[in-house]
């Protein structure tokens, strides 16, 4: 059987290259050979610098895998390697080079030099043009060698020697990689002939030219006609344009061609850096082109679209770099390169470091809201974290403070929609068997209800993603000129808003929430019954109050305020980046049903999570009051690990079931705390 794979796998044929040379559509003109190697058209070379001075600013780092994940290997040789790659230039100067071939023709290669014993000991940039991947006529074979050809003679290079960055693969020849810029070719030469225009019209002293012809009825000669040419030439060329000139005889000059506002070619120009800087990921803005800086009049920052270029260019290009590394050279300095994995870091990247202000503003608004902890605020901010800073700030306002610590009952503040209601607790008592089995019985049923609410709750933000594409798409249309991209009313997003059934997505969202708490209802008594063998039944007056409490809390979604604030945000951010009607949909369409959340999945898991916790809680504490026999229930908390001060005071005391609902309304987002009933005490 090894056999026939081994001859199966041999027999494997890859393509080999097309002789097709770059198609374009619509036209027979080569433009890429009148373009020729870019390096001189301005176009290509003004992004193509800024990501030569960009890319060395973040360092390569090794990391190996250990028993608690990577760690770091800073004095790692390949390291070294890279910093000094010969002794000629830097390391900086290498990935240089390297990203000009990357970016002009998807291709770039270094060479390995080795020392007597065979291991890697220098690096070298050659130009793409001077070194090809070969391999076999028949395709039996992907990479055989590289023909390297720096002075007009051939010479063959072992893949092992050879480090080959590829941007993606190019159909017509699978072994190197595809030029981002080969569909905006006839955007560069259009840029090439329209700078070679307006030198010739400067060089010919601001016009096209101008005919000089004798008056009707005189007839010159052809070489009075060339004295004329010569004498007009050197009287208005270089330094003496602007002089008298006086010929002999009756003599008419006449203009050929148009005024200088005719010979305006700046918006063909534009194009051209537009479509070139897209290509590149780059926005047009931050290399310095005139029409990219039009975005930044109307409200997106230069740090902003710097980060944009890094996200769109340098940081995909780290990913790529990184991968080849590793595939390539580290093998030349590790046994064992799977163990390991390089990347660049990026941390100390200032153009990716978020403005403090923004920050702090982020922070608080995460703090405050009451899915953040302290502690990760403090993190954040470099600060250093004290004991009691893993909390939740709950947004009611009020926090669970314990009194006393001794055998006799505490007092406990609470928020409850009475504000100040002091709750009393008994000593603590360690939980039964029972009890720990019950909570964990409750963790189970939690996490497999969540799942299913959160698929639910996912499909009515799917549909209201197509109804906030769907208004969009056709209300953009109509009052958006999509040939400047300017916003001609500044009311697309309430015209947007009024045109979304956000009644629908509300009435919805009410069945679902309905639906859901009778389902964690019933589940949630069966599973009490089961451990504690109360055999209570719910009423359907009980029933029916666990029912409406999901109704009343579907307020917590806020359909309406969210999309709104979430819609005007995503127009103002979209325009700000010079999109036009198709990026803004999409936008809309992807970023309107995440809320307040990052995307419309964290939004469903988070709403699924926390509202069958409360679920679960009303539904328990409603089958402990219809039991005659549990008039008290067990908190159970800070059942995760170390968590703040107030969770675990909570933890296996005693209180009134009255009092574990006001200490259930009071439970900051994502906590654990649940209730177990008291038997006959």
């Amino acid at each position: 059987m090894f056999k026939a794979i081994k001859a199966m796998l041999e027999g494997f044929i890859f393509p080999t290259s097309t002789p097709w040379a770059l198609s374009l559509p619509g036209t027979r003109f080569d433009y890429a050979k009148a373009v020729g190697d870019g390096l001189g058209s301005n176009v290509i070379m003004s992004p193509v610098q800024w990501m030569m001075r960009t890319f060395p600013e973040a360092p390569v780092i090794v990391e190996k895998l250990a028993k608690d994940g990577y760690e770091k290997m800073p004095g790692h040789k390949i390291l070294e390697l890279l910093e000094e790659p010969n002794e000629f230039y830097p390391g900086e100067v290498l990935w240089m080079g390297t990203m000009m071939s990357f970016a002009i023709a998807g291709n770039a290669y270094w060479l390995k030099r080795r020392n007597n014993a065979g291991r890697v000991s220098e690096l070298y940039y050659v130009p793409h043009w001077t070194i090809e991947p070969k391999a076999p006529r028949d395709g039996r074979g992907y990479i055989t060698h590289y023909d390297y050809n720096p002075m007009g003679v051939t010479q063959r290079v072992e893949v092992e020697d050879v480090v080959h960055f590829r941007h993606g693969i190019n159909p017509k020849n699978i072994r190197q990689g595809l030029s981002p810029l080969d569909s905006v070719v006839r955007e560069v030469f259009t840029d090439d002939e329209a700078a070679n225009f307006s030198a010739t019209i400067l060089k010919n002293m601001g016009v096209p030219g101008v005919i000089i012809s004798p008056e009707a009825g005189v007839i010159a000669d052809e070489n009075a006609m060339k004295a004329v040419k010569e004498k007009y030439q050197e009287t208005f060329g270089g330094d003496h344009r602007g002089e008298a000139l006086v010929l002999k005889g009756p003599t008419k000059v006449q203009q050929f061609g148009f005024n200088p506002a005719q010979m305006s070619v700046g918006k063909l120009r534009n194009i051209s850096e537009e479509r070139v800087c897209a290509a590149l990921g780059i926005p047009a803005a931050v290399v310095g082109f005139g029409t990219g800086l039009q975005q930044t009049k109307v409200g997106a920052t230069m740090a902003e679209l710097i980060r944009l270029a890094w996200k769109g260019n340098i940081i995909p290009t780290q990913r790529l770099m990184a991968a080849t590394l590793r595939k390539q050279l580290l093998p030349d300095f590790e046994p064992e390169p799977k163990k390991f994995k390089l990347r660049f870091d990026n941390s100390e990247v200032q153009a990716l470091q978020e403005d403090r202000n923004k920050l702090v503003e982020r922070l608080n608004i995460a703090i405050g809201g009451g899915w953040a902890t302290r502690s990760e605020g403090r993190r954040a901010m470099g600060w250093p974290v004290e004991k009691g800073d893993e909390v939740y700030f709950e947004p009611a306002g009020a926090f669970v403070t314990p009194a006393g610590q001794s055998g006799k009952p505490k007092q406990i503040k609470a928020a409850t929609p009475t504000e100040g209601r002091v709750i009393e607790t008994a000593p603590r008592k360690r939980p039964t068997r029972a009890h720990l089995r019950l909570g964990t019985v409750f963790a189970k049923d939690h996490a497999r209800m969540s799942q299913v609410f959160e698929k639910e709750l996912s499909g009515t933000f799917d549909d209201l993603g197509r109804m906030a594409e769907e208004a969009a798409d056709e209300l953009l249309k109509a009052f958006y000129d999509l040939e400047t991209k300017d916003p001609q009313d500044t009311l697309d997003a309430e015209r947007i808003l009024a045109s979304m059934p956000l009644l629908d997505i509300e009435k919805d969202l009410r069945k679902k929430y309905q639906a859901h708490y009778l389902r964690v209802s019933k589940v949630t008594t069966d599973s009490i019954n089961g451990v504690m063998g109360l055999g209570v039944q719910l009423p359907d007056t009980r029933a029916r109050e666990i029912i409406s409490e999901g109704g009343r809390r579907l307020g917590l979604v806020d359909v309406a305020g969210q999309t709104r604030r979430r819609l005007f945000r995503e127009l103002e951010e979209g325009r700000a980046l010079g999109e036009g009607v198709p990026q803004l949909v999409a936008r809309i369409r992807d970023k309107v049903p995440a809320g307040r959340w990052s995307t419309p999945g964290v939004r469903a898991k988070v709403i699924a999570r926390t509202e069958t916790k409360h679920a679960q809680r009303k539904s328990a504490l409603e089958t402990y009051k219809e039991a005659d026999t549990v008039t008290q229930a067990m908190v159970l908390d800070a059942r995760l690990g170390s968590t703040d001060e107030e969770c675990e005071a909570l933890n296996g005391t005693i209180v009134s079931l009255e009092d574990a609902e006001a200490l259930m309304n009071d439970e900051h987002p994502n906590g654990t705390r649940d209730f177990v009933p008291m038997i006959g005490e």
